[in-house]
């Protein structure tokens, strides 16, 4: 009895000293991050708590150990993992990503390298990079992946990620040059604007503009607030009366003033419709509706063809197509003549009817789209996607993630400018940390 005592009592101790370990080292990991600086013109800024991070998929792995770092025996699956403390490159406990003024669809955030050599082996390596020769300084080397660049030098990196031009080095090269002494503080420009206590990963843009995203197992909740004078949110908010997800793929609901939200002249031209483009939008409400359901409609086309009978005499045939096709439903609030400038068919047949103050356009049939009636909702914005074949079978531009299950998003508001989204993004494996389960699709 003895001896369990002391095992036990070891083992406690053996715990307390990891964990008052953990605790200082993630202290002084902290204290480090508080000394980031940015460009003092930074405008949007990305704050993504590492350790905050790193240590709930430590704690999530402990009940999920194949996942994370493979079985015993499959040596290759623990060797494709990647292990941040060899990468040569010094990850801080906090990442502030930055944009920069006229290149604000650019994040940047720069670190220090420990290692050229395994820096350059891990992103050739693990994230698949190909290093580009050719620049004017031979201690550096600049990959490039997609979005996603990287200039490399013997004591700095440089990240940017976004759809800026991939050639453009000079943005990069200058940041990496910069001695930072008219730099401000990450922490103390970010803190400012928004409680830094938020979620695991914020964006803050101009303003009370900021999205958080909280990971945990199986689910990220998403958090934020959107101001923008385009926006023009009714006080009266309306849902469509038959408001269900149990048969639905997509859903989006949007209560705002559409002509002010979007600028129809950059989506039409002079050649679709006689009707001047800038009085379109006069003629729009304030309700959108969007519908994809899980299921599949047969439309039939009729192809009329000709041919010549026995006597030479032209006679003509009619041959039914059918077709399989999404089942769309889409309606708008707005002037009935409106429906006369859509076309009959956009990609598939629609049918066309007006019911109440809604233009109801469907794949499905006329009697289905003639009786859509709005109630009263206490929400401005709502999207839900459930992830099946069916999107990408015909919508092969959306990007697909199997492990999610659905995404849905709410917005309420209590001022015409501005909207306040909360929202909850579901992952088919309930077990797994979400984060981790997003960075290894």
């Amino acid at each position: 009895m003895r001896i369990l005592k002391k095992i036990l009592y070891v083992i406690l101790g053996l715990m307390v000293v990891i964990a008052i370990s953990l605790f200082v080292l993630r202290t002084i990991r902290a204290n480090q991050a508080d000394k980031i600086r940015i460009p003092k013109d930074s405008q949007a800024m990305l704050h993504i708590k590492v350790d905050n991070l790193l240590l709930k998929m430590g704690s999530n792995s402990l009940m999920n150990w194949n996942a994370y770092y493979g079985s015993k025996g499959k040596d290759s699956t623990s060797a494709d993992k990647v292990k941040i403390w060899g990468m040569g490159i010094d990850v801080p406990g906090h990442l502030y990503f930055f944009s920069l003024p006229e290149r604000e669809s650019t994040y940047y955030t720069i670190l220090r390298v420990s290692n050229f050599a395994k820096a350059k082996q891990f992103l050739t390596d693990k994230l698949g990079m190909e290093a580009q020769q050719g620049l004017s300084a031979s201690n550096e080397l600049f990959f490039t992946k997609g979005d996603l660049r990287i200039l490399l030098s013997d004591t700095k990196l440089v990240v940017g990620l976004g759809k800026e031009n991939q050639g453009n080095l000079e943005p990069m090269k200058a940041l990496l040059q910069d001695d930072q002494q008219d730099w401000v503080n990450a922490k103390e420009r970010f803190d400012a604007k928004r409680n830094s206590n938020l979620g695991d990963m914020t964006w803050q843009g101009e303003g009370k503009n900021y999205l958080s995203l909280k990971f945990s197992a199986g689910t990220a909740t998403l958090t934020g607030t959107l101001a923008s004078d385009s926006y023009r949110f009714p006080k009266a908010t309306k849902k469509l009366k038959t408001d269900s997800h149990d048969s639905l793929l997509v859903h989006l609901e949007i209560n705002n003033d559409l002509g002010a939200m979007v600028n129809l002249n950059n989506l039409l031209s002079d050649s679709t419709s006689s009707t001047p483009l800038d009085s379109i939008s006069n003629y729009l409400g304030n309700y959108l509706s969007l519908r994809i359901s899980n299921k599949e409609i047969t439309q039939v086309d009729s192809i009329v063809s000709y041919d010549y009978d026995d006597n030479f005499e032209m006679i003509e045939k009619k041959t039914l197509n059918e077709t399989q096709v999404p089942d769309i439903h889409l309606n708008i609030m707005g002037s009935p003549h409106l429906l006369s400038l859509v076309p009959e068919k956009i990609f598939y047949k629609f049918h066309k009817s007006e019911h109440a103050g809604l233009l109801n356009l469907t794949t499905a049939g006329q009697q289905q789209g003639q009786e859509e009636t709005l109630v009263p909702s206490d929400r401005v914005f709502h999207f839900y996607y459930k992830n099946s074949p069916l999107i990408g079978k015909y919508f092969a531009f959306v990007p697909s993630y199997e492990k999610l299950d659905y995404l849905e998003i709410n917005g309420k508001s209590s001022q015409p400018t501005e909207i306040n989204l909360i929202g909850r993004i579901h992952f088919k494996n309930q077990d797994l940390n979400s984060f981790f389960q997003l960075i290894n699709f």
